[in-house]
């Protein structure tokens, strides 16, 4: 009935013709009357396939070889399209199905439209789960497959157009049986792809050992370098496999061979902080002195090591004759880079840092290593709050005037002043090596410098020690300046607590509450106006652009006479007597205030965020520090009275004009007597 039907013609939407659905079915009768019939048996669709196509991908044995008995085409001779019939029974696994095409005469090495030959995708180890003929992962099919394509002539050392060959397909993908299989027939073991990268390279990176093993054997190079400048060894030691770096060093791999970074092996053992490595390494005659010239550094492995803070490295390269006074391009030594490491490492605990500091100097690092253009060791340590590893380097000698900053001729006590702790600038300042007003570089000071980066408790002790509090740079810009111009919220109540001018103009003519305008925090503006209104209400002098700008803003000027109207409030609320709250906020010494029990019973008692909800913070906090100093200056008297062998409490007020100028210092002194 079909012979009498002109069928040749017949297409659907997608241009196929009714083979191409009949190779889906097990009706052999119909489809060898389609062919009789005439029906095109290499036509091909609007995606490119053609029945033979459809039926390989169908794994329909029956079709395709009566397909090929019919005379289909199966060898993709243009690369056009991205799978052949072979390329393709290959990829899904179907091994009858290679077998039936192989034995048609399918050429083993036809490429694909990457230049991948079928012994490529035997190799990559891709099978479908969704063909129910493969298990997925299927490595004999796989193996079976890849032994049909060499036998069949597959050349084992084509590549594609990444110059990949089937034998790195084998070792990236795990495949490592069709590996072996491709290295019993001759497969180059030395093969590199676009990048440089041998099948060793990535034995390597897949840590198998015995597959590293069988490539030596069948005398793959072992100093072979990639596109990154590495070789096994490199990515051997990076991994962290100790045996494999063995087996690498035994195979004669070259251990002072340095990557694209400048590494040699040594390097990338003390970076991994492996103490086993190293020792592996130094035996195999790794150069102890060798420097990486990444970024133009230059670093030894002992420079690694110290800025790593690893002491028992440290320890093991110094017995092996490394060079503890060598320095990078930059001039910094092996020291500068122990007193850096904290910024490194955070599990370097205080304790260690000074072992590895101590450590270095008795092995005979140099402590004036002021050749850095950087920084000195001793600038580094100053940095992170390590009394002890200053205390060090002082008793080493260290010459505190040959401690500068690069071209800005900054003294140490500018890092000191960096600190998040007090300590080390305590320390220093204590015991008279730095004074707390000298000026550096632009005319800062310390309190400058503390301030501007926000190093909170720096800024309060350098208060408390005095320091000039309205200081200026050459810019004309004073601490107070610094903190709001970074925007650093607390340093700028804390300098206003203490009285900071808010009247001063830089060279630029820019006011205090134009910079704080200009950062746009709303706290540090709120903070410079209330001070603002507190100067005028002591009748003092204020900045007439200050005022301009509080008036040319609606939020800022209404914020200001509520200030204004509480300040007015403070001065008719008597406490006590003739006390007002106006004189805790404003007075210059309120201890006698803080003597007097109706004012500490008020302070007791009431809520004064009721009251005074702008300015309560600060009267608070000013009474309670004033309280607490009274405390401390009734000990110090009892340890007067010990001193005297009399009670000194009854000469209170004698004794109090004079302990009212002591620092807190001084009576604590007093205190433990």
């Amino acid at each position: 009935m079909l012979s009498q039907v002109s069928v040749a013609d017949i297409r659907d939407d997608h241009d196929s013709n009714l083979l191409h659905y009949f190779t889906n079915t097990d009706n052999e009768t119909i489809a060898r009357q389609l062919i009789e019939a005439g029906c095109d048996i290499n036509l091909k669709n609007r995606y490119g396939e053609t029945p033979l196509m459809t039926a390989v991908e169908s794994n329909n044995l029956k079709i395709a070889k009566l397909l090929l008995d019919a005379g289909a085409i199966h060898l993709n001779t243009n690369f056009i399209e991205e799978f052949g019939p072979l390329h393709m029974a290959v990829w899904y696994g179907f091994k009858a199905m290679v077998r039936i095409l192989l034995d048609a005469g399918a050429d083993a090495n036809v490429i694909d439209e990457e230049y991948s030959s079928p012994l490529h995708l035997a190799a990559k180890v891709e099978p479908y789960a969704a063909q129910p003929c493969l298990v997925p992962g299927d490595s004999k099919c796989n193996y079976d497959i890849a032994k049909m394509l060499v036998d069949a002539g597959a050349d084992v050392d084509a590549v594609d157009y990444q110059a990949i060959s089937p034998l790195h397909w084998a070792v990236m993908r795990g495949n490592y049986d069709v590996a072996g299989l491709l290295l019993d027939k001759g497969a180059n073991a030395d093969v590199m792809d676009d990048n440089f990268v041998t099948p060793l390279h990535w034995s390597v990176r897949d840590l198998n050992i015995e597959f590293v093993k069988r490539l030596i054997k069948a005398g793959a190079n072992v100093d072979m370098v990639d596109c990154h400048g590495m070789t096994c060894l490199h990515y051997a030691v990076k991994a962290r496999f100790n045996e494999m770096v063995w087996l690498l060093l035994s195979a004669g791999a070259t251990p002072n061979c340095t990557d694209g970074q400048g590494y040699s092996p040594l390097h990338w053992a003390v970076r991994e902080e492996s103490l086993e490595l190293v020792q592996i390494l130094l035996e195999a005659g790794a150069d102890v002195n060798i420097q990486d010239d990444q970024d133009t550094e230059g670093l030894s492995a002992l420079q690694v090591a110290a800025e790593l803070g690893l002491k028992d490295i440290i320890l093991l390269l110094l017995s092996h004759g490394a060079d503890v006074k060598a320095k990078c391009n930059r001039g910094c030594s092996v020291l500068y880079y122990a007193a850096m490491c904290k910024r490194i490492n955070f599990h370097v605990d205080d304790e260690l840092y000074v072992e590895l500091l101590r450590l270095l100097l008795d092995h005979g690092a140099e402590i004036g290593d002021s050749s850095c253009s950087v920084k000195t060791s001793f600038d580094s340590a100053l940095l992170y709050w390590n009394e002890q590893a200053v205390r060090l380097f002082i008793e080493r000698g260290v010459d505190l005037r040959k401690c500068i900053l690069g071209n800005s001729k900054s003294s140490s006590l500018y890092d000191a002043a960096l600190n998040n702790g007090k300590s080390v600038l305590k320390f220093l300042v204590d015991s008279g090596h730095f004074n707390i007003e000298q000026k550096y570089g632009s005319g800062l000071t310390a309190l400058h410098l503390a301030s501007f980066w926000n190093k909170f408790n720096c800024v309060k002790f350098l208060l408390k020690r005095g320091a000039n509090i309205n200081n200026n740079n050459v810019f004309g810009e004073t601490p107070l300046y610094s903190a709001i111009q970074n925007g650093h919220a607390e340093s700028v109540r804390l300098l206003l607590t203490y009285d900071a001018d808010v009247n001063v103009k830089t060279t630029r003519n820019q006011t205090i509450l134009s910079a704080a305008l200009e950062t746009s925090r709303q706290d540090i503006v709120l903070y410079v106006v209330r001070h603002i209104a507190k100067v005028e209400a002591q009748q003092l002098r204020v900045e007439r652009e200050n005022l301009r700008l509080i008036a040319s803003f609606e939020d800022l000027h209404d914020f200001y006479e509520k200030c204004r109207t509480e300040l007015a409030l403070m001065e008719g609320s008597y406490i006590h007597g003739i006390i007002t709250f106006f004189d805790i906020l404003t007075a210059r010494d309120i201890g006698k205030y803080a003597r007097n029990e109706h004012v500490v019973r008020t302070f007791d008692t009431v809520d004064l965020s009721e009251y005074f909800p702008i300015y309560q913070d600060l009267l608070i906090e000013r009474f309670d520090k004033e309280m607490k100093r009274q405390v401390l200056m009734k000990q110090a008297m009892a340890g007067l009275s010990r001193i005297l062998r009399c009670d000194a409490d009854t000469f209170h007020v004698l004794f109090y004009n004079v302990f009212r100028y002591l620092g807190t210092k001084d009576l604590r002194n007093l205190v433990d007597v």
